[in-house]
C-alpha cells in the first residue's frame, strides 16, 4: 500500500481540468463535437443527459482511450443519479480499463460507496489502491479522512491516527473532525499533552462542544487539577451529551474525594453510578468508603465486595472496611471472611496486624470452629506478633479458646505441641482431654477413650468435679471393654471421691457395680450392689430402677432364694417402666417355686390379659397349666395345655404339652387315646427328650394291655434310636463325646461327634450332636460346614437349640452377603425369639439385609419394630434411624425422612447424628429456604462434632448458600476456610472444595467480562462525516 507521509501542501498544485473528480486535460482527449457536449453537461450538474451522449460516444467511437473516458463518465454519471446499476458500471470500467489514468478516481468512488454502506473492509480495500496524484484538495481530504475512519472502525489506531493528524492540519470539511479522532486517540495513548489542546479547540465547536468536556475533565484529573476540573465541571453539566455525563459525574466525585470534600463527593459519585456501564474497582472501593464514613454500613458493604477481586492496597482497604462493616451490621461470620482475606495482605502491615487479631478473635466469638480454627488462628497470631499492642489480650483468649474449644482431637494435639503449659493451659488440657474420652466413648471407642481419660487425670487436682466424673467414664469403658474386675475397683474409688455423692453418676456406679457382679455370675455380690442401688434411686419410675429390681430377682432366683426373688420382681412390676411382663412371669414362676400355686396362678392370669402379644405368654399358658395340675385342676391344665397344642406348633412346649395331656389321659384309663398322643410325641419330635419318655409310656401301656408283641412291632418299624438292642450304645456314645464338648475341647469332640452322627443318624442324641458338631466347626471358622449341621438341627423343629441355630444360620448368610438367604430365616428368629438380644439381632439383621436389596418400606416398618425393643444401646437405635430415614428418602416420604433426620441430628456428636444435620440443612438447601439452611448450618458447626466429613460437607453446602445469593466472595473465602484447615485427604472432600472454587471462578470472570463502550459521537448534517462503531 502507498504510504502517505508527505503534507497535503505539497499536493496543492493547479489542475487544468474543471472536473469534480480531477480529470486529465481536456487537451489530452481527442475531444470531438458529442464528446465536448458530453463533458458540459457533466460540468453542469445535468447528469442525465451527459449520461445519454457518454453512453452514445462509447457505443460509436473506435478509440480506446474515448471510450475508456466515455464508460468511465458513464458510471459516474449513474453514481450521481444514484442509478442501481451505478456501481456495476464502475467496476466493469474498472475491469476492461485497468491501465486507464482514472482508474485511481475509480477506486475512490468504490471505496467512497463501501464508506457509505459502512462496510469499512471492502472501504480499505479499495482505498487502499489509490494513488492521490492528480486529486484536487477537496479530494485528497476527504480521502485521507474516509481512509483513516475506516482504520479507526477496525481499531487499527496506529495507521488511522497519522491520517488524521494530516487531515486536521489543513482547513478542509473534514479538519474539526478529524481534530476530535486524532485527539481521541492519543488521548486513549495517554499523550495528554498532545490531546488536551485538540479537546480545547473544539470547546467552541457547534458539533464537538457537548463532546469534548468528559475529556477535558479527565484530563484535569490524570494532572491532578482538582480545583481546576472542580471550577470547570461544574459549568458543563447542562451542556454534555447525557451519554457522557456519567464520566463527567465520575471525575468530579473523585476530584471532590481527592480534596477531602467527601460531603460534596458522595451526590456525584451516587450519579455516576446511576447510570455507569461499566465502574472500575477505585471507584466502588470510593463510593463504598464514603457510605462508610456517612455509617451507610449496608451499601458500604455491598460496594467494598466488588473490590475483593483486586490485589494490593485498594482490596486491603476494601476488605478491612468490609469486615468493619460486618461487625457493625451484626454479620460476624461474613466480617471474619473478610478480615481473614484482609490480613493475607502485607502492603499494609498495621492493617495487616489489625486484621489478622480480629480475625482470630471472631472465629473465637462466633463459637463455630469444628477444625479448631480459632487456636491455630491465635497461636498463629501470638507467634507473628509477640509484641504486639494486643499481645496481653491475645493470650487471655488462647486460654478461653482451649476452654471452649469443641473440636477435642484437634484442640488436644495443639495443646500437646507446646513445650510449657501455664496453670491455666493445664486446666484447659484436662478439660480437653477429658471431653474427648467422652466422646470417643460415645462414639463406641473405648480403648482409645480409656488413654484420654488418663490424660485427663494427669492434671486432675485443677477441676476435682472433672478428675470424678473421669474415674466414672473410666470405669464405664472397662465395664463395656468386659474387664470387670478393673471397672469394679475404678467405681469403688469414685463413689468416695469428692465431689462424685452430688453428681448423676454417684447411683449409676452402684449400678453398674452389681453389673460387674452379674456378668462374673457373683450373683450374691451383684445382689448386694443392685439392692444399693434400689436404696438411693429415688425414681422408682426410672428403667434403672426397673431393670436393678429385675437384676436382683434374677440373683436372687439363680442363688435359689425364691422368697426374696418374688420381692424384687414385684418391685419391677410396680416400676411399670421396663421389661414388665419378664418381672411379672418371673415373680408368678417363683410363687410356684415356694408352693404358692394360687398367687402363681393369679400373677399368670393377669399376664395373659395384659400381654397377649408377648414372646413370653405360651411360657405362661404352659405354666398355667402346670400350677392347675399341681393343685389337682385337671381339666383346667388340660384346656391350657390344649392352647399350646393347638396354637403354639412352634413352641418349646408342644412337647410337653403332649406328654402332659397323654398322661391326664392315661391316668384317667383312657389307654388307646393316650397311646395315640405318645406316639404323636414319638413321631413328630424323634430323637428328644420327650420322644423317650413317650417311648416308655408306650412300653407301659402295652404293658399294661398285655401287648407286648404290639409294642415290639412298632419299636421295629420305628427303627434307628428306637432299638432296644442300639440304645445303651448310643447314650455312651454321645455321653463322652459331649463331656469333651462341654469342657470346650472341640478338637477331641468334633471326630467323635462326626462319628455319632454317621453311626446314630436317627439316634436319641442327634440333635444335640449336630449342633455341638455346628458349635465346633463355627468356632473353628468353618462357617460352609457348621451350616450343613445347623440346618439339621432346624429340620428337626422344634428343639432346645432352634433359636440358636436360627441365630448362627443367620450369621453365616449374613456374613457371606447371602442377603436374600438370611431374610427368610431372620424373620423365623424374629417370631420365634426367646431372648431379647436375638429378636434385636433378627430386626437388626432384617435391615442389613433390606439395605442391600433395596426393600425400602420393609426397612421402614422393621426399623419402627427395632427401635422399640427395651434396652437396646444408643447406637444401634441411631443406626436404625439412619437407615430408616434414608429408605424414606428413597420413597420419596421427604416429611418423614425429615422427621427421623432431625431426631438424630438431637445427637449431633455422633456419625449418624452428623449425617442428619447435614441432611436437614441440605433439605432446606432443596427448597431454596437459604436462610433457614444457614441457621441451620451455623447451629451444626457452632455445636461441632468429631466427624470432619459431615462438617465439610456442611461448609460446602454453605458455600452453595453464598453462591444461590450471589455473593461469591463470602462462597469463595467459606471453601478456601475448608481448603486450608480440613486434614483428611481422601475422603473426597478437598477435591469437592477445588470443583466448587473453580466454579467460583469462572463465576468471577464471567461477570467481570464487559464490551467496550463505543466512542460516541453527534450526528451532523454530513453523515459522512460523523460514522460511529
Amino acid at each position: 500500500m502507498q504510504k502517505y507521509s508527505f503534507a497535503i501542501s505539497i499536493l496543492f498544485f493547479s489542475f487544468f481540468c474543471n472536473s469534480l473528480f480531477g480529470q486529465q486535460s481536456k487537451q489530452n482527449i481527442h475531444i470531438n463535437k458529442e464528446l465536448s457536449a458530453a463533458i458540459s453537461l457533466f460540468d453542469n450538474q445535468k447528469y442525465a443527459a451527459a449520461q445519454k451522449l457518454f453512453i452514445s460516444v462509447a457505443e460509436n467511437n473506435s478509440d480506446k482511450a474515448i471510450q475508456s473516458d466515455a464508460c468511465y463518465y458513464t458510471a459516474i454519471c449513474g453514481i450521481r443519479l444514484f442509478n442501481s446499476d451505478a456501481y456495476k458500471l464502475l467496476s466493469k470500467f474498472i475491469e476492461t480499463y485497468p491501465e486507464s489514468p482514472r482508474i485511481f478516481s475509480a477506486y475512490f468512488e468504490m471505496g467512497n460507496n463501501a464508506f457509505r454502506e459502512q462496510k469499512y473492509t471492502e472501504a480499505l480495500t479499495w482505498y487502499s489502491k489509490v494513488s492521490i496524484n492528480n486529486f484536487s484538495n477537496v479530494d485528497i481530504a476527504e480521502f485521507f479522512y474516509k481512509f483513516a475512519y475506516s482504520y479507526y472502525t477496525q481499531k487499527e489506531f496506529a495507521k488511522a491516527k497519522p491520517l488524521f493528524k494530516e487531515v486536521k492540519s489543513a482547513k478542509s470539511v473534514y479538519s474539526e473532525n478529524a481534530l476530535f479522532y486524532y485527539s481521541y486517540l492519543e488521548y486513549v495513548d495517554k499523550n495528554y499533552t498532545v490531546a488536551l489542546p485538540g479537546f480545547e479547540e473544539l470547546a467552541d465547536s457547534t458539533i464537538f462542544s457537548t463532546v469534548v468536556p468528559p475529556y477535558i475533565c479527565q484530563i484535569y484529573y490524570v494532572y491532578e487539577e482538582y480545583d481546576k476540573l472542580i471550577r470547570y465541571a461544574r459549568g458543563i453539566e447542562s451542556i454534555v451529551n447525557p451519554q457522557q455525563l456519567p464520566d463527567v459525574y465520575r471525575v468530579l466525585a473523585g476530584a471532590y474525594y481527592k480534596t477531602l470534600q467527601y460531603d460534596q463527593a458522595l451526590p456525584y459519585y451516587e450519579k455516576y453510578f446511576k447510570d455507569a456501564t461499566n465502574p472500575s474497582k477505585s471507584d466502588y472501593y470510593d463510593l463504598g468508603y464514603l457510605y462508610y464514613r456517612a455509617g451507610n454500613y449496608t451499601k458500604a458493604a455491598e460496594l467494598f465486595q466488588y473490590v475483593t477481586e483486586e490485589e494490593g492496597t485498594i482490596a486491603q482497604n476494601a476488605y478491612y472496611h468490609l469486615g468493619d462493616c460486618y461487625i457493625k451490621t451484626d454479620k460476624k461470620d461474613k466480617a471474619r471472611n473478610a478480615f481473614r482475606a484482609a490480613m493475607s495482605f502485607s502492603q499494609n502491615s498495621e492493617i495487616q496486624e489489625d486484621a489478622t487479631f480480629i480475625h482470630a478473635k471472631l472465629i473465637y466469638e462466633l463459637s463455630y470452629a469444628p477444625f479448631n480454627e480459632a487456636i491455630t488462628a491465635m497461636k498463629g497470631f501470638i507467634q507473628k506478633y509477640p509484641n504486639s499492642k494486643y499481645k496481653d489480650e491475645a493470650n487471655a483468649l488462647l486460654v478461653k479458646i482451649f476452654l471452649s474449644a469443641k473440636n477435642y482431637r484437634d484442640a488436644l494435639s495443639s495443646l500437646e505441641s507446646i513445650s510449657t503449659l501455664t496453670t491455666d493451659l493445664k486446666m484447659a488440657y484436662q478439660q480437653i482431654a477429658y471431653f474427648r474420652g467422652i466422646e470417643l466413648f460415645n462414639n463406641n471407642m473405648y480403648s482409645e477413650a480409656l488413654v484420654h481419660f488418663d490424660k485427663a487425670l494427669q492434671y486432675g487436682i485443677f477441676d476435682k468435679n472433672i478428675r470424678a466424673n473421669t474415674m466414672y467414664w473410666k470405669a464405664e469403658a472397662y465395664y463395656k471393654l468386659e474387664k470387670y474386675a478393673n471397672a469394679r475397683t475404678l467405681f469403688n474409688e469414685f463413689v468416695i471421691t469428692p465431689g462424685a455423692f452430688s453428681s448423676d453418676e454417684y447411683k449409676r456406679a452402684h449400678y453398674t457395680i452389681g453389673y460387674t457382679y452379674f456378668e462374673e455370675k457373683n450373683y450374691s455380690q451383684a445382689a448386694v450392689w443392685f439392692r444399693k442401688f434400689l436404696d438411693i434411686q429415688n425414681d422408682t419410675k426410672s428403667q434403672y430402677y426397673s431393670d436393678a429390681a429385675i437384676r436382683t430377682g434374677d440373683s436372687y432366683y439363680i442363688l435359689k432364694d425364691f422368697n426374696q426373688a418374688i420381692k424384687f420382681y414385684g418391685r419391677a412390676v410396680s416400676s411399670g417402666s421396663y421389661d414388665t411382663e419378664y418381672a411379672l412371669f418371673q415373680e408368678a414362676f417363683c410363687q410356684g417355686l415356694v408352693g404358692n400355686q394360687s398367687a402363681k396362678i393369679s400373677l399368670l392370669s393377669q399376664f395373659t390379659k395384659r400381654y397377649p402379644s408377648s414372646h413370653y405368654y405360651d411360657d405362661a399358658v404352659f405354666e398355667l397349666a402346670e400350677a392347675y395340675i399341681k393343685i389337682g385342676s385337671v381339666d383346667k391344665a388340660t384346656e391350657y395345655y390344649q392352647i399350646i397344642i393347638q396354637n403354639y406348633t412352634a413352641s418349646s412346649y408342644i412337647k410337653k404339652a403332649l406328654l402332659q395331656v397323654a398322661f391326664i389321659i392315661y391316668n384317667s384309663d383312657k389307654l388307646d387315646e393316650s397311646l395315640i398322643m405318645y406316639k404323636r410325641v414319638v413321631e413328630q419330635y424323634p430323637g428328644s427328650e420327650e420322644a423317650q419318655t413317650a417311648l416308655n409310656m408306650i412300653r407301659n401301656i402295652y404293658r399294661k394291655k398285655s401287648d407286648m408283641n404290639s409294642y415290639f412291632s412298632y419299636i421295629q418299624n420305628l427303627g434307628g434310636y428306637a432299638t432296644i438292642t442300639e440304645a445303651e450304645q448310643d447314650s455312651l456314645s454321645f455321653d463322652v463325646a459331649q463331656e469333651l464338648y462341654l469342657n470346650g475341647d472341640c478338637q477331641r469332640a468334633l471326630p467323635l461327634l462326626k462319628n455319632y452322627i454317621q453311626q446314630f443318624g436317627d439316634g436319641y442324641f442327634v440333635i444335640p450332636a449336630n449342633y455341638y458338631a455346628a458349635e465346633c466347626y463355627y468356632e473353628g471358622g468353618y462357617e460352609f460346614e457348621a451350616l450343613q449341621n445347623y440346618l439339621f438341627v432346624l429340620q428337626k423343629k422344634p428343639n432346645q437349640f432352634e433359636e440358636s441355630a436360627l441365630v448362627r444360620i443367620a450369621t453365616i448368610h449374613l456374613n457371606s452377603k447371602q442377603f436374600q438367604d438370611a431374610i427368610p430365616i431372620l424373620i423365623e428368629l424374629e417370631q420365634k425369639a426367646q431372648r431379647k438380644q436375638n429378636l434385636a439381632f433378627a430386626r437388626n439383621g432384617l435391615i442389613q439385609c433390606y439395605v442391600q436389596t433395596n426393600e425400602y418400606e420393609r426397612l421402614v416398618a422393621t426399623a419402627h419394630t427395632f427401635i422399640q425393643i427395651e434396652k437396646l444401646e444408643d447406637a444401634d437405635i441411631r443406626w436404625a434411624r439412619l437407615h430408616m430415614a434414608h429408605a424414606l428418602d428413597s420413597l420419596k416420604d421427604t416429611t418423614e425422612a425429615l422427621l427421623q433426620y432431625r431426631t438424630l441430628a438431637i445427637e449431633y456428636n455422633t456419625a449418624e447424628g452428623s449425617e442428619a444435620q447435614y441432611k436437614v440443612a441440605a433439605y432446606l438447601f432443596a427448597q431454596k429456604q437459604y436462610e433457614e439452611c444457614e441457621k441451620e448450618i451455623i447451629q451444626f458447626l457452632e455445636k461441632s462434632t468429631p466427624h470432619q466429613y459431615w462438617l465439610g460437607k456442611s461448609y460446602i453446602l454453605w458455600a452453595q448458600v453464598f453462591i444461590a445469593r450471589n455473593e461469591l466472595f463470602q462462597a469463595r473465602y467459606t471453601l478456601q476456610n475448608v481448603l486450608e484447615h480440613y486434614k483428611i485427604q481422601t475422603d473426597g472432600i478437598l477435591d469437592e472444595v477445588s470443583d466448587w472454587l473453580n466454579f467460583i471462578a469462572d463465576k468471577e470472570i464471567e461477570a467481570a467480562k464487559v464490551d467496550e463502550a463505543p466512542i460516541i459521537v453527534p450526528m451532523g448534517e454530513n453523515p459522512e462525516l460523523f460514522m460511529t462503531e
